[in-house]
């Protein structure tokens, strides 16, 4: 078997199963990652299961939530993720990170096979149960869902489906606290590189390459933001890593730049503690008032009751998760948006998957 072979650029797993290598790096560098763009706020979050096997059933209204929802988490958990998307550098990462792959063109049994296999072993797994970005996201509702995610649960041996709703929106409180720290950083900053002109060459050349690196840092990374402008409004990753990259390469010129400025340009460390400090204050503000990621982490469904409640009717107990699931996460949903949830709107999609491969078979409520 080699999957991902008919995709270009495909670094994913080539067997369709997930890998984790280097989760225990990478969850935190992914944290820091989501927690740069957004400001994560988590209701519920004692109804996160301490461990064992659990499906974890976020709501899928941008391309950053596989990062936020890692932050929430933080554990080894499996995702079922868009084959389309383990490309290049970004798809080794996610494999490490514990993804899998789903092609919903041409899927493959293993898909299924490994589900099961994940939750069997007691280890959690996340399924986007949307199947995607739901055109019912951008109006601040749940889509219909797929029955994939209550599938695995039921035949995989789960013991709950976590409901996870999450919304984006512009950060609309003052924070008094934030803005004074963000001060008294920038002026730290200021009085520390006018006063290093007192002291030795090092401690000069270092005061101007920090405030060099911030004034750099920040011109940088603002020019390739106001480049970068969101053109999808579910997809705001371009821009962020645009801002990023800008930043790193302006931090390390402007730090070559004021190190050496310092060191050689009399009167030089006066120019750069006005630079680094204004640059520090606006780096603090951009900070404060980044957006914020709402999540409510609703109260787990135990699969044994539906099951139970079924007699034995494995379609009925799929069908009975999959409503409540969908109820669950609109009733979520609608706190966090304001939208009332729609009781009568529809809960379950069309199939995605309308070919097999020749490994295929049994997939039709993926």
């Amino acid at each position: 078997m080699n999957v991902g072979a008919n995709i270009p650029g495909y670094t994913g797993p080539a067997d369709g199963k997930s890998h984790p290598r280097f989760g225990s790096i990478l969850r935190p560098l992914t944290k820091a990652l989501a927690s740069g763009r957004y400001r994560i706020e988590v209701e519920g979050r004692e109804n996160l299961p301490e461990g064992g096997a659990h499906v974890f059933t976020p709501t899928h209204p941008s391309i950053f939530d596989p990062p936020v929802v890692t932050s929430i988490l933080d554990r080894d958990v499996r995702y079922m993720s868009n084959i389309r998307t383990m490309k290049g550098v970004n798809g080794k990462l996610m494999m490490w990170s514990g993804a899998f792959p789903v092609d919903r063109e041409h899927a493959a049994k293993v898909t299924i096979q490994h589900c099961n296999e994940v939750l069997q072993a007691g280890v959690p797994l996340c399924i986007y149960p949307e199947g995607g970005i739901a055109e019912e996201e951008e109006a601040g509702r749940v889509g219909p869902l797929k029955k994939g995610a209550a599938a695995s649960a039921v035949s995989g041996g789960a013991q709950s489906i976590v409901p996870i709703a999450l919304h984006y929106a512009p950060n609309t409180e003052a924070r008094p606290l934030e803005t004074v720290v963000g001060a008294l950083a920038a002026v730290g900053v200021t009085v520390a590189t006018v006063l290093s002109a007192t002291g030795g060459p090092l401690t000069r050349i270092a005061a101007g390459a920090f405030s060099g690196a911030m004034a750099g840092g920040y011109l940088y990374g603002k020019r390739e933001w106001d480049r970068n402008p969101v053109v999808k409004a579910y997809n705001q990753a371009p821009q962020y890593m645009a801002m990023l990259k800008g930043a790193a390469i302006g931090g390390v010129v402007g730090g070559l730049f004021g190190g050496t400025a310092a060191a050689f340009v009399p009167g030089a460390d006066f120019l750069l503690a006005g630079a680094g400090g204004f640059s520090t204050l606006k780096v603090a503000r951009a900070w404060r008032d980044r957006d914020v990621a709402h999540v409510i982490v609703a109260p787990p469904l135990k699969v044994q009751d539906y099951v139970t409640a079924a007699a034995g009717d494995e379609k009925k107990a799929i069908h009975d998760l999959t409503v409540d699931l969908h109820r669950s996460l609109g009733a979520a949903k609608a706190r966090l948006t304001g939208v009332p949830y729609d009781d009568n709107a529809p809960k379950f999609r069309g199939k995605i998957i309308e070919t097999v491969s020749a490994e295929g078979g049994g997939l039709d409520n993926l």
